[in-house]
C-alpha cells in the first residue's frame, strides 16, 4: 500500500496541478542594434566621434610639440652647456607630464560623457519600451546578448527600433 501511494501522489500532481503555460510571451531585442540604428542613437554617435576626433587632434598638436621640443635639444645637445641641457631636459619633462596629465583628464571626460550620453538614450527609450511591452502584453523582455539561442519569430528588434524613431522624431 505505501509503494501505491508513494506513485499515486507523484502522478496526482503532475496531472492535476499544471502551472506551466504554453502561450507565454516572452520575447528578445538587440538593444545594440537599436543604439547604433535609431536616429538618436546615430545622433550620439555622430556627437561622440566628433568630440573623439577633436580630442585626437589636440592630444596630436600636443604631441608633435613634444617631439619638435625633443628633436630640438637631440640636435643641439653637443653645443650646449650641461646646465642649459638640464635646463631643456627638465623643460621636455615638465611638457611630457602635462601632455599625460592633459591626455588622462580629456580622456577621462570623454569617457564620462560618453556614459551619460548613453544613460540619457537609455533614459529616453525606457519608456517608449515599457508602453510598449504593456501595450503587446509581453510578460519578459530580453536583450539579445543575454540570449544564447531563439526563434527569430521571437526578435522585436526592428518593431520597437520603428516605435523609438517615431516617438523621439522631434529630436531629429
Amino acid at each position: 500500500m505505501k509503494y501505491i501511494k508513494f506513485f499515486l501522489i507523484p502522478i496526482f500532481f503532475f496531472i492535476f496541478i499544471n502551472n506551466a503555460k504554453s502561450d507565454s510571451s516572452i520575447y528578445f531585442f538587440d538593444l545594440e542594434y537599436i543604439f547604433n540604428n535609431s536616429n538618436y542613437g546615430k545622433l550620439i554617435i555622430n556627437d561622440l566621434e566628433n568630440i573623439n576626433i577633436n580630442i585626437n587632434q589636440s592630444l596630436e598638436s600636443d604631441k608633435k610639440k613634444i617631439k619638435s621640443l625633443e628633436d630640438e635639444i637631440i640636435k643641439t645637445k653637443n653645443l650646449l652647456s650641461d646646465e642649459d641641457l638640464n635646463k631643456k631636459m627638465l623643460v621636455l619633462k615638465t611638457e611630457i607630464e602635462t601632455y599625460n596629465l592633459k591626455k588622462n583628464k580629456v580622456l577621462g571626460d570623454f569617457d564620462i560623457n560618453k556614459k551619460n550620453k548613453i544613460k540619457e538614450f537609455s533614459n529616453k527609450i525606457n519608456p517608449i519600451i515599457e508602453k510598449f511591452v504593456t501595450s503587446n502584453n509581453i510578460t519578459i523582455l530580453l536583450n539579445r546578448k543575454d540570449i544564447f539561442m531563439g526563434k527569430n519569430d521571437y526578435d522585436i528588434t526592428l518593431s520597437i527600433l520603428e516605435i523609438i524613431n517615431k516617438e523621439l522624431k522631434w529630436l531629429d
